[in-house]
């Protein structure tokens, strides 16, 4: 009897929750807490009629325990855990009580935490995460289960998980574990109550494919039962997938659903356009249905009391909606009318702005806004409002174009306008001092053109169209201010609503910086606060070296990018770490750095520059003239990046090198290398060089030039003639902080550069170790590849240097030169559990020496001497 009837159960969940694919209609909404604070009964009473006009049957009510980022736990209703601070007002009695006499069933959130989008937490804080959850789901069954038996229908497990969270095997395995903690106390507790979760995804952190591997494993191995809902969002709305390619992950998705048990596969429809926070339009969403249900059992939305609500936004929306779910189909509207009397205007408060008149009846229910044919504004009603008028800030000029919509998304005619320069200032002028005095010959640009101070310090540029900064090449002798101990700041942010002097002030140099040293560091690529931990305590080894240092020549620091792992919001925890060294670092863009998403390469630099400003620049320091380049150049195919110099920079670095005497030192730092052999490869578009190297090598002729470059995780010294060199700097993450050596084997650690006037002296400075460990020895058997030989890694090695070695004393000569594998970097990089990365693999690298003694108890010692005559040696017993 009980079978039969939990049978006639599930059937009713399955008519009554999960429309046909056919029919293409939205079963639930999510409602988030905050939304509902304020709403009394008559509030509640309103959405659910609306709701249910337009088909619903069920709320998803997000979270009823939040933690917030500083530690902060509070409840949407009166609790009485440990450390919870209740709600007197019971917003979860609110939405229970009103969806009961609607008629509505609610799916019950439990407790989520703001740490876990930081992603570095422990397994550990994960399990107690869920612990808390069921002692959370306790206490809600105990206030409301008898009293809204039916109307308390399922529970929403609200933490998001995406497809970079799980991608090794023990990722996959904490997620089990920790689903398995929630689905086993639940289904126990209320048997019958199904699970719903609503994961999502980025097509930027891997492929469909991988995707529906790493959620096969999941449901196949979480304590799912029949009638629980995988819910994935369809992240069409925050643009992580886009309507050409999110039938494809769908696809794979119902391609791995168990058929037991019986898990019910929906599709989350995402109802807003993340760019602008903005409702989508109901031909949009109609499509991302259309798009689905050939692979889905039905549809819930995030979210319909958010952005569909007639109460929230224009009521055409709902209307529209209400008529889709009861007819099928689009209903047919008039395509509004071009807008009218469209002119830009500017006062004081608003700065320079848009206007316009909608001459539609009944008016449009929004306005997109072009410029230059790129759509970069949203503006919608609210309302159906008596005053026809909009209104949208622009901060550049150009040509705009405003076109009205309707609900159904069918545009106006567009109308044109344009928004002349002068509003913004055509000159950017201003002064360049120190202590007062004007100073003349400095170098002042806005990244297309340059021109340098009078003998009063002023300047003037002519304003170029896309310009973001004003900044100088501060000067030999002198230093420019630096904020957060560590960022010079040698440039401005244009203002772009109106014209002004731009006034830098410069600080007289105490030291004599024709002798001067920096330090070169490469991919931090930190990618949670743990990584962050792990850099402060690398930096404690650059701290020593500062405070041993002779404190006679100017210190500063070179970071050549990667300073993250595709975690922007890492910026700031980084910059925090960085500020114990208090001394300038000079920092150039690496494609973890970039911002993804935007049509072309011209929006990857955007947040980088939010924090350190321009992506090229130069300063001077003595006799020696630096530049830091980006050569990432982002290509707008999901995660894609080539190794390239765009024209607009080598334009302004023309400039820029006129004014730097031929033979002087010139340090080029760059991210991705320019090339890993003196010969550059033939016909090449790659990731790991830069495509177009030879035309940064042709505007370095005459100089004694140095590029400074990172990216690979490895070092390399790449020597292309006497005055043209090249220094790939190994990464301060070794193996991605899972080792402190590389996969070439060479320590995580920083190049440490000396100048004298024109002569460059420069070492590698392994962290944790003294200057004088610039190899590693390996005894006879360490080789997988020679098991007979020993092995000395030379990490910093050039043509310059000499391996040899002695054997009982003896020397035998020079050791031979041999690419292959580090023993130690081999070892580690094939445990994959230690470092936890499928695709991390050990490299070959050519700064390997080998010989075969004649006894393996002889006594053997290796000694190397480097281009500047510098003796290391170690000895094998």
């Amino acid at each position: 009897m009980k079978n039969s009837i939990f049978s006639l159960f599930f059937f009713c969940l399955l008519v009554s929750f999960s429309a046909r694919a056919s029919e293409r209609l939205i079963k639930a909404t999510f409602i988030q807490p905050y939304l509902v604070e304020q709403w009394d009964d008559s509030r509640w009473k309103q959405e659910f009629k609306s709701l249910k006009a337009a088909g619903m049957e069920y709320v998803i009510f997000m979270h009823t325990v939040h933690t917030d980022q500083e530690g902060n736990t509070t409840a949407v209703y009166p609790s009485a855990l440990p450390g919870v601070s209740g709600n007197k007002s019971d917003l979860l009695e609110n939405c229970l009580r009103n969806a009961r006499r609607a008629g509505f069933k609610v799916f019950v959130g439990l407790n989520f935490n703001e740490a876990w989008w930081k992603a570095d937490f422990t397994p550990q804080w994960l399990m107690q995460q869920m612990e808390f959850g069921n002692q959370v789901a306790e206490e809600l069954i105990g206030r409301y289960k008898s009293r809204y038996k039916d109307t308390m229908y399922g529970w929403y497990w609200v933490w998001e998980v995406d497809n970079s969270y799980c991608k090794t095997p023990m990722h996959r395995e904490f997620l089990v574990k920790a689903l398995n903690m929630n689905l086993d106390y639940l289904h126990q507790q209320t048997k019958g109550m199904p699970f719903l979760l609503s994961p999502f995804m980025n097509s930027q952190n891997g492929t469909a494919a991988q995707c529906a591997e790493m959620w096969k494993y999941v449901l196949t191995n979480a304590h799912f039962q029949d009638g629980d809902i995988f819910a994935p969002q369809d992240c069409i709305g925050s643009g992580f997938l886009n309507l050409d390619e999110v039938a494809d992950w769908f696809s794979a998705l119902a391609d791995v659903i168990p058929t037991t048990p019986r898990i019910r596969f929906v599709a989350n429809v995402e109802m807003f356009d993340q760019r602008f926070w903005t409702t989508a339009t109901l031909d949009r969403i109609q499509r991302q249905m259309d798009l689905l249900s050939p692979y889905v059992s039905g549809f819930i939305c995030f979210a319909y009391s958010h952005y569909y609500s007639p109460w929230l936004r224009h009521p055409a929306f709902h209307e529209a909606y209400t008529y889709y779910a009861q007819k099928g189909c689009l209903p047919s509207l008039v395509t509004p009318l071009p807008v009218s009397q469209l002119a830009w205007m500017q006062n004081k408060k608003q700065g320079v702005f848009l206007s316009w008149k909608d001459e539609s009846k009944p008016q449009a229910v929004g306005y997109h806004i072009y410029r230059e044919g790129q759509l970069v504004g949203d503006v919608q009603r609210k309302k159906e409002e008596a005053e026809p008028f909009g209104m949208f800030t622009v901060r550049e000029a150009g040509t705009y174009e405003v076109a009205a919509y309707n609900v159904c998304g069918a545009e106006s005619v567009k109308t044109q306008v344009s928004v002349p320069d002068y509003l913004f200032g055509q000159r950017i002028c201003g002064r360049v001092t120190c202590q007062g005095k004007g100073v003349a010959g400095v170098v002042v640009t806005d990244g297309f053109d340059c021109v340098v101070t009078d003998g009063q310090g002023r300047y003037e540029l002519k304003r170029n169209r896309g310009a973001r900064f004003v900044y100088i090449s501060s000067p030999a002798g002198y230093l420019v201010p630096v904020s957060e101990q560590t960022i010079p700041q040698f440039y401005l942010p244009l203002d772009s609503l109106k014209e002004k002097d731009y006034d830098f002030e410069l600080l007289k140099n105490p030291k004599d910086d024709n002798r001067h040293t920096f330090l070169v560091q490469a991919d931090v690529q930190a990618t949670s606060e743990k990584d962050i931990a792990g850099y402060r305590a690398y930096l404690q080894d650059v701290q020593e070296l500062l405070r041993t240092s002779d404190g006679q020549s100017e210190v500063f620091g070179i970071d050549c990018g990667d300073i993250v792992g595709d975690s922007p919001q890492l910026f700031p925890s980084y910059i925090q770490a960085s500020s114990t060294l208090n001394i300038p670092v000079y920092r150039a863009i690496g494609n973890h750095d970039m911002t993804y998403g935007g049509r072309t390469f011209e929006y990857s630099y955007r947040t980088f520059e939010d924090y350190f400003g321009p992506i090229y620049y130069s300063f001077n320091r003595g006799k020696a003239h630096y530049i830091v380049l980006d050569n990432c150049f982002y290509v707008n195919r999901d995660y894609q990046y080539i190794g390239y110099i765009d024209e607009r920079t080598f334009a302004w670095l023309e400039q820029d090198l006129r004014f730097v005497a031929k033979g002087s030192p010139v340090f080029v730092v760059v991210h991705i290398p320019t090339s890993l052999t003196p010969k550059l490869q033939w016909n090449a578009l790659l990731q790991d060089e830069t495509s177009n190297a030879s035309g940064l090598y042709r505007m370095l002729e005459g100089y004694d030039a140095h590029i400074i470059s990172g990216h690979t995780h490895f070092n390399l010294n790449v020597c292309f003639n006497d005055s043209l060199m090249e220094h790939n700097t190994a990464a301060v993450c070794g193996i991605w902080w899972k080792a402190d050596i590389c996969m070439d084997g060479t320590p995580a650690g920083y190049g440490v550069y000396e100048v004298d006037g024109t002569d460059v002296k420069w070492y590698y400075k392994s962290a944790g170790q003294s200057k004088d460990y610039q190899f590693r020895a390996y005894p006879v058997g360490a080789s997988r590849e020679y098991p007979k030989d020993i092995i000395a890694n030379v990490w910093n090695w050039d043509e310059k240097w000499k391996v040899e070695w002695y054997e009982d004393g003896k020397r035998m000569g020079e050791m031979t030169r041999f690419t292959g594998y580090d023993p130690d970097a081999e070892a580690i990089c094939s445990d994959k559990e230690r470092v936890q990365y499928d695709w991390i693999s050990p490299v070959q690298t050519s700064h390997l020496f080998r010989a075969t003694p004649r006894s393996k108890t002889s006594k053997v010692e290796i000694k190397v001497t480097d281009r500047f005559g510098n003796v290391f040696s170690q000895l094998l017993k």
